[in-house]
C-alpha cells in the first residue's frame, strides 16, 4: 500500500513492511531527493516498547555508529540515522534480496558452489566489519556476535551481505554486555560465547561454520527442543560431519567446515579472510553472475513480492498501522505557530464580547441613577424617559456601550452583576456623579466615563 509523507519536504515516502524482527521492523521507502532524484532505501524502525529502554537504544545506536564505519560490497550500508518524539530508525541501502534463511526453506538444494559462493561473500563481509577503524587508524574491534543465515542477505544481484549489527561488540560501543549475559542466537554460538567468556572474531568465523554446514545440508546442527540440551549439543556432543547428509561434498570443503566448527578457538581459522581463502582454494566458487540467474529461477516469487511493494501494489505483508506511525515520526507535523481562526468566527466573538461589556456598563448607569434619583411623592407616578434610539450599527472593532431607561417603581432593585474585565475605578468625586450621566436635547443619556 503506497503511503505518502503528510509533510511536502519530507525526504522518505514509506512503501511498505519488508520484515518484522525482535527488536525492530524493517520497512521499504523511497528517499527523494532535488529535481525528481530519488532511491529506494530501508529503514529499520525499532519497537517502540525498546525505544524507552536505555540499553536497547544505545545498542540501537550502536548498530548504526559501528555498520556506518564499514565500507565495503559484502556489508549493508547505512545511510542515515533519524531520532524523532520517541522513535529511533535506522537509514539503510536496500538490496533487493532474500534472506539465505528464507532461501534454505523454499528452494530445492542448492548447488555446492552457489553455497560456497553465498558463505566466501559473507567472510569477505565479516573480515571487513573486523578490520574496520575509526579516523586515527586505530582497529574498532567489532564483532557481529549474531552471524546467521536470517542476517545473510542474497541479492538478486548475485552478491551476499551481511547485516543487522545490532548486538555488535566493539572497542568504542556505548553498551556493553553484563557479567553471565549473552546475546546472540544460541545453535550459532561457540562455547565461550555461550559461558560469557572473552571473545574475539573467532566467534563470528564459528558462526559462519555454522551457517556453511546448514545451507549444505539442509538440515539444523544444534536442534534441541530445551536450552540444557542445546548446550550440551554445542559443547559436549561429537559434532556430525555434514558428508552424513551430503554425499557430494568436493574434498577438503569438509575439512574446512570442522576447523570452523572447532570448540576451542585457536583450532579455529584465525580470521575470516583465511576461511575465505581456504574455500576458494578446494572449490569452484560460482561466480556472480551464476548466483544471480539462480536466484532468478529459484526465488523468482520471494523477488517479485519485494518488487510489488515498491510498486505500490498492495500485499499481504505491510503492517498500515506501524507505517503511519513511522510516517509520523519522520515527517512530524508542525505546531509551534497556531493556526488564525477563522474571519466569521471573530467577527462573532467580538460582537458577543462587546453585548456583555456594554450590559455590565449599562447595569452599573442604572444602579447609581436609581441611588441618586429623589423618591416619587406618594400617589404620584414617575412620567418615563422618552425611548432611546437604537444605537449605530458599527464594526465588530468598536465597542458599543448601550443605553436603558431607569425601571419603574414598583420593579424590584437591581442587583450588581459581576464585573467583566477590570474593575472601574471610583471617582474621585462622588459628589460629581449624582447623576452621573447627562442629557442631551434628544433625551439621550450620556454617561460620564469617571463615574463608571
Amino acid at each position: 500500500m503506497l503511503m505518502k509523507m503528510p509533510s511536502a519536504d519530507s525526504r522518505y515516502e514509506l512503501l511498505g513492511e519488508l520484515g518484522v524482527g525482535g527488536m525492530a521492523t524493517v520497512y521499504l521507502a523511497r528517499m527523494h531527493g532535488l529535481r525528481g532524484f530519488s532511491r529506494l532505501v530501508a529503514i529499520k524502525c525499532m519497537h517502540p516498547q525498546y525505544a524507552k529502554d536505555a540499553e536497547f537504544v544505545e545498542m540501537f545506536l550502536d548498530e548504526a555508529r559501528l555498520s556506518a564505519r564499514i565500507r565495503h560490497p559484502n556489508v549493508v550500508a547505512t545511510h542515515d540515522i533519524v531520532a524523532e518524539e520517541g522513535q529511533l530508525l535506522i537509514v539503510l541501502e536496500y538490496v533487493e534480496g532474500v534472506a539465505l534463511s528464507e532461501l534454505s526453506r523454499n528452494a530445492r538444494k542448492m548447488p555446492v558452489p552457489i553455497v560456497c559462493a553465498i558463505v566466501r561473500d559473507l567472510l569477505d563481509g565479516l573480515h571487513a566489519a573486523h578490520e574496520a577503524k575509526d579516523d586515527d587508524g586505530a582497529l574498532l574491534g567489532i564483532i557481529h556476535r549474531d552471524v546467521s543465515p536470517q542476517n545473510v542477505l542474497v541479492g538478486a544481484d548475485g552478491l551476499a551481505r551481511v547485516l543487522d549489527f545490532g548486538i555488535a561488540k566493539a572497542r568504542t560501543s556505548a553498551s556493553h554486555t553484563s557479567e553471565g549475559e549473552i546475546k546472540g542466537k544460541m545453535p550459532y554460538m561457540p562455547p565461550e560465547q555461550l559461558f560469557g567468556e572473552d571473545i574475539d572474531r573467532r566467534v563470528d568465523v564459528y558462526a559462519a561454520g555454522v551457517v556453511l554446514w546448514e545451507a549444505l545440508t539442509r538440515k539444523r546442527l544444534f536442534d534441541a527442543k530445551s536450552e540444557t540440551r542445546l548446550v550440551k549439543q554445542i559443547t559436549e556432543e561429537p559434532i556430525v560431519r555434514p558428508s552424513v547428509h551430503c554425499d557430494d561434498l568436493p574434498e577438503g570443503l569438509e575439512t574446512i567446515v570442522m576447523r570452523a566448527l572447532s570448540r576451542l578457538p585457536d583450532e579455529r581459522f584465525t580470521t575470516a579472510h583465511e576461511m575465505a581463502q581456504k574455500i576458494d582454494e578446494v572449490v569452484r566458487v560460482a561466480s556472480r553472475a551464476e548466483v544471480a540467474a539462480w536466484m532468478k529461477e529459484h526465488a523468482a516469487a520471494a523477488l517479485e513480492t519485494r518488487r510489488d511493494i515498491a510498486r505500490g501494489k498492495p500485499t499481504d505483508r505491510p503492517s498500515v498501522a506501524a507505517v503511519e506511525s513511522v510516517l509520523k515520526t519522520l515527517a512530524p507535523v508542525d505546531t509551534s505557530v497556531e493556526k488564525p481562526p477563522d474571519e466569521r468566527k471573530r467577527r462573532t466573538y467580538v460582537l458577543f464580547a462587546a453585548l456583555g461589556l456594554a450590559i455590565v456598563a449599562a447595569a452599573i448607569g442604572l444602579r447609581f441613577g436609581r441611588a441618586d434619583a429623589p423618591a416619587p411623592a406618594p400617589g404620584t407616578i414617575e412620567p418615563a424617559p422618552p425611548p432611546a434610539p437604537p444605537p449605530p450599527i458599527e464594526e465588530p472593532s468598536a465597542i458599543p456601550i448601550a443605553s436603558a431607561a431607569p425601571p419603574s417603581a414598583s420593579a424590584p432593585p437591581l442587583t450588581r452583576p459581576p464585573v467583566v474585565g477590570p474593575r472601574p475605578k471610583p471617582a474621585a468625586d462622588s459628589s460629581a456623579c449624582r447623576p452621573p450621566f447627562t442629557v442631551d436635547s434628544a433625551g439621550r443619556r450620556h454617561y460620564r466615563a469617571e463615574c463608571l
